[in-house]
């Protein structure tokens, strides 16, 4: 049972203590919480007043400002999720269409950022390509590295266009490690020196000793080994998964050693067995871990408050424990909004529910709060139990009362990436036994199956495991 308290027990900061009363009881809406009607928000008025004023960009002055980078990306199905969360940590708002990005930046700027993946060289414009018959061996290994071309362009220019403008597009090259194109047809590194010009000239130079190919052309491109990989919520080496040992302290001789993903599995199953489940347990989604990168801790929170504040409007509607939920409703997103910002981070299905709650679909938005319990737990702010029954909504929406965008992060002590993945292996599991257990066979798993898809969307999300895709495409595999 140490797999289990592992990781549905583990004890966080700022965690939340009920007793057995407090946990179990329904529900509560506070009176101050739940007005019958609502005053017009004085305070929003203003705002309106003080949006940026924006001007559309002529077409010259789009193709004078466009900027045209190249970068290398080592794994070509982790490219979108690099480029995505570069633009998350530069913007300030971010919406995503059929493979483009419009981006809103400081003052108010937007912008449209595109990405595509290059074939090889022939893709770079015509004169480079020719220059590379002049350039040293070192610049041409390092301009055949070039797989992936970043587009950025202006459409509507706010306050300070041209200075916030600039710093962005800097930013965002720092962090992808681009090559910017010059208007004299030039690459230019992030750190101003020429990569190559059209003439073949190149300013950087070799090493006199390379290690190895790699280690030479990265210093070229000016990317150290790794940092192209989007981080992890938290690398904790002393949380690290280990493997399982028997009680003599380690593996038996006779026994062949086991893979991570093995033990894995082995410590799953056990665990399932131990809650009287004899059902098939052996069928699990597993991820190919090199490729495995969780989400960050900004992206989690701003995700979890949106999913909070959907689930407790759908149970507005569906506890009747206040008069007017159409109210009620008004007044806690009026409240999620000021301190977590979720009119930016809200998907389309969500907007569209909560634009018109009226439409129904109450019972499955109430099921969110499972999901941002999941990424609660992911955070470090909140304990799973077995999924056997719904979460405590008193103590999970308390989190929210308490906090604010910031200090929530800040507060978060993100479980590890070995943690994620025990979660994951089990969840897994259990959803697949769920889908093809008869319903006789279910009900006497006591397990709730609503419960378990929850978690596997939001941990499918989470760890970005399948297509890089938003929160309303993913589509949990048993």
């Amino acid at each position: 049972m140490g797999f289990f308290k592992r990781i549905f027990g583990r004890k966080k900061k700022n965690e939340i203590h009920l007793t057995p009363e407090e946990a179990y009881a329904p529900p509560k809406f506070e009176p101050s919480e739940a007005p019958v009607t609502v005053e017009p928000d004085k305070t929003e008025a203003p705002k309106e007043a003080e949006q940026p004023k924006l001007e559309p960009l002529s077409p010259d002055a789009r193709q004078s400002a466009k900027l045209i980078a190249y970068g290398h990306v080592s794994k070509i199905d982790e490219a979108e999720l690099a480029v995505r969360a570069a633009l998350r940590n530069r913007c300030v708002s971010l919406e995503e269409a059929e493979g483009a990005f419009r981006v809103t930046i400081q003052g108010g700027s937007v912008l449209s950022v595109t990405r595509a993946l290059l074939p090889g060289v022939s893709s770079l414009p015509v004169e480079l390509a020719e220059a590379l018959k002049a350039a040293p061996s070192h610049a041409v290994k390092a301009v055949e590295r070039l797989n992936q071309r970043i587009e950025v362009t202006p459409e509507l220019a706010g306050e300070d266009f041209e200075n916030e403008y600039n710093a962005f597009i800097a930013g965002l090259c720092q962090d992808l490690k681009c090559c910017r194109l010059q208007a004299d047809g030039s690459l230019v590194r992030t750190d101003g020196k020429l990569l190559l010009d059209t003439f073949g000239n190149c300013e950087v130079e070799a090493e006199s000793e390379p290690q190895d190919e790699k280690t030479e052309i990265e210093e070229i491109l000016g990317e150290p080994e790794g940092e192209a990989e989007a981080p992890p919520i938290k690398a904790d080496a002393s949380d690290a998964d280990a493997p399982a040992s028997d009680e003599g302290g380690a593996q038996a001789e006779d026994e062949p050693k086991l893979s991570e993903s093995e033990l894995r599995a082995k410590r799953s199953c056990e665990l399932i067995r131990a809650h009287g489940i004899l059902l098939d347990c052996d069928r699990a989604v597993n991820p190919d871990e090199s490729k495995v990168y969780p989400r960050s801790v900004k992206e989690t929170c701003e995700r979890a408050s949106a999913l909070m504040a959907t689930s407790l409007v759908a149970r507005a509607y569906t506890a009747r424990q206040t008069s007017s939920p159409a109210a009620w409703s008004a007044s806690l997103l009026s409240r999620y909004d000021r301190l977590y910002g979720i009119k930016l981070t809200l998907t389309a299905k969500e907007n569209a529910y909560l634009r018109d709650p009226g439409t129904g679909r109450h019972t499955a938005n109430v099921l969110k709060a499972e999901a941002c319990a999941t990424l609660m737990w992911a955070l470090g702010l909140f304990e799973l139990d077995w999924p056997d029954k719904q979460v405590d909504i008193a103590a999970l929406s308390e989190l929210f009362k308490t906090n604010d965008i910031n200090s929530l992060g800040s507060s978060a002590v993100p479980r590890t990436k070995a943690e994620l993945l025990d979660m994951y292996d089990l969840t897994t599991r259990l959803h697949a036994l769920c889908v093809r257990a008869g319903a006789k066979e279910l009900k006497d798993t006591g397990l709730d199956p609503d419960v378990i898809y929850e978690r596997h969307y939001a941990l499918n999300w989470l760890l970005n495991i399948g297509e890089f895709s938003s929160w309303d495409s993913i589509i949990p595999t048993t």
